[in-house]
């Protein structure tokens, strides 16, 4: 891994699980950062008693510099994930650190496994301890396989929970099919990449619904499958329809700024297009296309100037 030119106890550089990236959690963008962080640490090692852990120990003010937090205490932030408030006039607690979980799903063996991602977490002495559910190790220790490499310096300046969450998931998106051309002897050239969302698999994967609010959506995410809008306008309940398939506010608050901080802030460019059905022309999904920012430029310098 490349190291960072200042003193950053956080890698520049690291590789992140493909199964952690499409984790799906209501998680705010400060947790995703913080989980990041601990990824970008972790290490295995032993408890006070002599049993193997899997553990990161961050700074709090390196973790400070990575989450972009300087007006707040870290300890407040943290303690704030560890122990959220309620929701400004809902009962629901907000989410958590420790309920953070991963479904992997495996139908050709019949087997699914759900597993809480951190079992504690600790701020003392102005260090923050992760540690890891042990079931995990194989996403977090010696990743061979099924990974993605994520630069620590772009993901930090992202403000927005959905242009985290988006980049992460179409840069996965991107390496994983370049590493499958390349195996197969092909030159993808310039050609950006497609990657098509129903618009309620889309909200589950931000985290802007949460899935174990109804059955249909709870078992489609449970089976790692998508809950299409068609299935989705069957529920016998039409406050939750409208909400989950509402796009105008959906597509301007989460879409369109996650689109302008992407093509801002990182190495990819992205574009999109509504996609349309249902009665009356709604917006039922998003078809996204994706590419690196180095690969348009590769196009522009082999392409002959105008005269």
């Amino acid at each position: 891994m490349k190291k960072s030119n200042n003193d950053w106890l956080i890698k520049v550089y690291f590789t992140k699980s493909n199964n952690l990236i499409t984790s799906k959690s209501r998680m705010t963008i400060i947790g995703r950062k913080v989980l990041d962080a601990a990824i970008m640490n972790v290490r295995e090692t032993y408890d006070e008693y002599g049993n193997p852990i899997i553990k990161a120990d961050i700074d709090g003010q390196e973790l400070k510099k990575f989450i972009g937090r300087d007006y707040n205490s870290i300890y407040d932030t943290v303690k704030s994930l560890i122990k959220p408030k309620s929701q400004k006039g809902a009962d629901a607690l907000k989410p958590s650190l420790l309920d953070w979980k991963v479904i992997i799903a495996d139908d050709d063996r019949q087997q699914i496994i759900g597993i809480n991602v951190i079992t504690l977490a600790k701020y003392t002495n102005g260090k923050l301890s992760i540690v890891f559910n042990n079931a995990l190790k194989q996403n977090l220790i010696g990743l061979k396989k099924n990974y993605t490499m994520l630069n620590r310096d772009i993901i930090s300046k992202f403000s927005s929970n959905y242009s985290y969450q988006l980049y992460q998931i179409f840069k996965k998106t991107i390496d994983k099919e370049l590493s499958r051309l390349k195996e197969d002897g092909i030159d993808n050239g310039n050609n950006p990449f497609e990657l098509i969302f129903d618009i309620i698999d889309l909200k589950v994967q931000l985290g802007v619904i949460e899935a174990s609010e109804n059955d249909i959506l709870y078992k489609a995410i449970m089976n790692n499958n998508v809950c299409t809008y068609e299935e989705v306008i069957r529920i016998d309940d039409d406050e939750l329809v409208e909400r989950l398939t509402e796009s105008r506010n959906f597509r301007r608050y989460a879409v369109e700024k996650a689109k302008k901080e992407i093509n801002e802030i990182s190495d990819i460019k992205r574009d999109y297009k509504p996609i349309y059905g249902g009665k009356g022309g709604k917006t039922v999904g998003f078809k996204f296309c994706i590419q690196y920012k180095e690969i348009e430029k590769e196009k522009e310098e082999k392409e002959p100037a105008e005269v």
